[in-house]
Formats: C-alpha cells, structure tokens, sequence
C-alpha cells in the first residue's frame, strides 16, 4: 500500500516496517509504498550449488558457429577469433578457487 506521510520521515517508517516485519518498498515524494510482511527469499528454494556466485563459467572461445539476434556474447561466423588461452585460464580458475567457486 502506498500511504501520504506529508513531512514525514523515512527512517520513521523504515523503524517501523522493521517493528512489524513488513518491508518498505520505496518513499518517494512524501509517500510511502510498504508490503505486507517480507518479501519471499528468491534463492530459499535453490540448491547450495545453484546459488548465484558459487559457479565460474568460462567460455573460452566465442567460435560460435550460429548468428543469433539474441546473442548476449556478440558472437557469430563472422565474429573475431576471441579466445580467453590458457594462461588467463589457469589464472581465473586459480582466483576462482581461492574464492570458493566450484569450478565447472
């Protein structure tokens, strides 16, 4: 809900929102937007390996053999050769290790 708070203070309603267990959402213009209790923990459900930074991904050449438009790694036929060589992997891998990545 968004409540009119006139001159009022958002460390107010942040204290608040952390007495009830409710979350504010933004405070803007004077106004307050809270939710209802906490928002659900998008991660709660994951698996310990699946969490978001504890897996490393190289890709290490960007050879792709397709062209598509949805290509995050600009990557094509006509793409140049990108490759990460094996130095700068063992280097990655190494730093990902030491940072308790599972390395894939």
């Amino acid at each position: 809900m968004t409540i009119p708070l006139g001159e009022g203070d958002p460390q107010t309603v942040t204290a608040w929102c952390a007495c009830t267990g409710n979350e504010l959402v933004d405070f803007r213009d004077n106004l307050a937007t809270v939710r209802r209790g906490q928002r659900p923990d998008p991660f709660a459900e994951l698996a310990a390996p699946q969490l978001p930074g504890t897996r490393l991904w190289m890709y290490t050449n960007f050879d792709c053999n397709l062209a598509c438009d949805y290509c995050c790694a600009r990557s094509a036929p006509q793409a140049p050769r990108r490759a990460l060589g094996i130095d700068r992997i063992r280097r990655l891998a190494t730093t990902a290790a030491a940072q308790w990545f599972s390395c894939t």
